[in-house]
């Protein structure tokens, strides 16, 4: 359906993203000027596999023969089987800290800062208004990717002014969104413990001295006991549980069940947000909803509706 919408609008580049994986997914029937890895992570192990090597034998098969490959931040055995793919198929593999270089300079809860050089561009100095540190390695992909599409089609580089203004008005919801500033709440589809992992290195950058509070849900397919017990380490942090209405959620009744086997609170959160935003609250003190994208599509459709 997609594809028939693009060719009725006859667009001129299109950026599919893969829906699971790589080498079975239905938007692998393309032939594409690029392909691009971002990062490899334990997620969908039931389809996938369990390690990361299996995930990025997946994930390897959209390099097609002869098009060129751009790679994120991606550890080194998954990033071996992705490189060896690429020489089977003959197909130029672009790596990140080798043919392009992304340094974070400094992280607010505004914007991100980094230096971006590669063979096009001498390092030069950019900031993304989408929070979070492992936003700087998005970026530098992105970058890469758009100088090499116009290098391949014999096109005239973006210049720098026309990057940072793009750069700037980035917008991604549900990624360390900050939906409200008093109270200070953000919204993070960490579904994963690759994710979660980088929203609380991002959380505890920014916000060390914070109380936090960590409203969770997702989907039966992840992997929930590993990402609780990620968030119960956060310092000054703590974790309520929730449940929300989606077939592949988790049920109240089992949600309850694992908040008391975990010792957690487990919270109706509509109620608490309606509470939540009524309550006097420290200075220091932030709210942080996350979980599954489903769960915070209706968090956010709330949240934003109640204003």
């Amino acid at each position: 359906m997609a594809y028939e919408y693009f060719f009725q609008q006859q667009v001129d580049v299109v950026i599919m993203e893969v829906g699971l994986g790589g080498l079975l997914d239905s938007t692998n029937v393309c032939q594409p000027d690029l392909t691009a890895i971002t990062t490899i992570g334990l997620d969908h192990t039931a389809i996938l596999g369990t390690s990361l090597a299996d995930i990025a034998e997946q994930k390897a098969g959209i390099i097609k023969e002869g098009v060129p490959l751009v790679t994120g931040k991606i550890a080194s055995e998954p990033l071996a089987v992705i490189h060896n793919k690429a020489q089977q198929l003959q197909s130029p593999h672009v790596c990140y800290g080798q043919d392009y270089q992304v340094e974070p300079v400094q992280s607010s809860a505004e914007v991100e800062e980094f230096l971006f050089s590669n063979a096009c561009r001498l390092k030069e100095g950019y900031q993304s208004a989408l929070f979070g540190v492992h936003q700087v390695g998005n970026a530098g992909l992105a970058l890469e990717l758009c100088d090499h599409y116009c290098y391949l089609k014999g096109l005239p580089l973006l210049r720098q002014d026309e990057i940072r203004r793009a750069l700037k008005q980035t917008y991604w919801p549900a990624r360390l969104e900050k939906i409200s500033a008093a109270p200070l709440i953000f919204l993070d589809g960490a579904h994963n413990p690759h994710a979660m992992k980088a929203l609380i290195a991002s959380i505890e950058s920014h916000f060390p001295d914070y109380q936090k509070k960590v409203l969770f849900s997702c989907i039966q397919t992840k992997d929930v006991q590993e990402m609780i017990a990620l968030l119960k380490e956060v310092p000054q942090v703590q974790l309520l549980l929730t449940s929300f209405a989606d077939a592949r959620s988790f049920s109240k009744e089992e949600m309850q069940g694992l908040a008391k086997n975990e010792k957690l609170a487990f919270v109706n959160w509509e109620h608490y947000l309606t509470q939540y935003q009524r309550d006097e609250h420290e200075e220091k003190e932030l709210l942080l909803i996350t979980g599954s994208l489903y769960f915070l599509a209706e968090v956010r459709k709330y949240l934003l509706n109640d204003r």
